[in-house]
């Protein structure tokens, strides 16, 4: 490859790299479900600016001369120990630079991260292999992505359900994590975004806190994104998820969200028709690889 260039991405990346998940993610072939889930360009564009500005981000990027032909990044969390890979999105004529591309990025994450995770389009082959022979296992399962789009069996009533409050700290975090073993964000991190960013959604029966719902707005978007949906074992059945649902749904439309995702497990058929019954399409049919190496003691 003596004509390609590696480097760590600037802002002024930003349209070029956008141009080029479009491009070739639209394939699924190459998809890789955390650099594109159907965004518009433009939307790429604001957010790959606004993970330049952010201290939880990084990209990479690959030049044949003066043509961007590759680009990876992650997103990741030093509490957790934990990146989420994006890519490598590479150019037809720039694949043997893939694994060059995903070694920079390796190379370029904090010292402390020893989970990796990348989520892929299960047609993505290509991009599965080359994880697979760097000691990425995969998963048996399979996620099917959904969409909501505009206009589609929305209600015009503002949000108007109960958000957690510091009363139920501790039981919405032990439900959370009895629910989600493994969920994306530290305690202490979502508290902080609640309300902003994320909203924490809760039911109650009497004192007891019975389901939970967490949704979240992609920064620079307006992609919403439903992260968790459950409820309390001996609770279900009763219509708890369809309203946890509808009042995530709510919240992400007063923030101005125009789609909103969220991803499911094959075979939750329960889960599944709730979805599809409140307007949500199918769009994608993910894998999971992960990388896990123990840390230091």
């Amino acid at each position: 490859m003596p004509d390609l260039i590696l480097r760590r991405a600037t802002k002024g990346d930003s349209e070029s790299m956008a141009a080029l998940v479009s491009e070739r993610c639209a394939l699924p072939g190459f998809r890789c479900l955390h650099s594109w889930q159907g965004e518009e360009q433009e939307e790429l564009v604001a957010a790959f600016r606004s993970h330049d500005e952010s201290e939880e981000h990084v990209h990479v990027v690959l030049f044949d001369g003066e043509t961007m032909v590759g680009l990876a990044g992650a997103e990741f969390d030093r509490d957790l120990g934990c990146a989420w890979l994006h890519g490598p999105v590479v150019a037809a004529e720039a694949m043997e630079g893939a694994p060059a591309l995903l070694a920079f990025l390796v190379a370029n994450l904090p010292a402390g991260i020893h989970r990796w995770q990348v989520f892929l389009e299960a047609a993505n082959g290509f991009t599965r292999e080359l994880y697979s022979e760097r000691g990425f296992e995969e998963r048996d399962r399979r996620y099917l992505g959904y969409i909501l789009d505009p206009g589609e069996k929305e209600g015009d009533s503002p949000f108007s359900g109960e958000v957690l409050e510091g009363r139920d700290h501790d039981t919405f975090f032990e439900l959370l994590l009895a629910l989600f073993p493994r969920p994306y964000w530290t305690r202490e991190r979502m508290l902080s975004m609640q309300g902003e960013s994320m909203e924490l959604v809760v039911r109650h029966d009497g004192d007891e806190l019975t389901g939970l719902a967490v949704v979240y707005v992609e920064p620079g978007t307006a992609v919403g994104e439903v992260q968790y949906l459950g409820v309390r074992e001996g609770h279900r059945g009763k219509g708890l998820g369809r309203s946890l649902l509808g009042d995530g749904v709510a919240w992400l439309r007063g923030r101005g969200v125009s789609r909103i995702r969220l991803n499911a497990e094959a075979g939750a058929e329960d889960a599944l028709h709730l979805y599809e019954s409140l307007g949500f399409r199918h769009q994608f049919t993910g894998v999971s690889l992960r990388r896990v190496v123990e840390p230091p003691a």
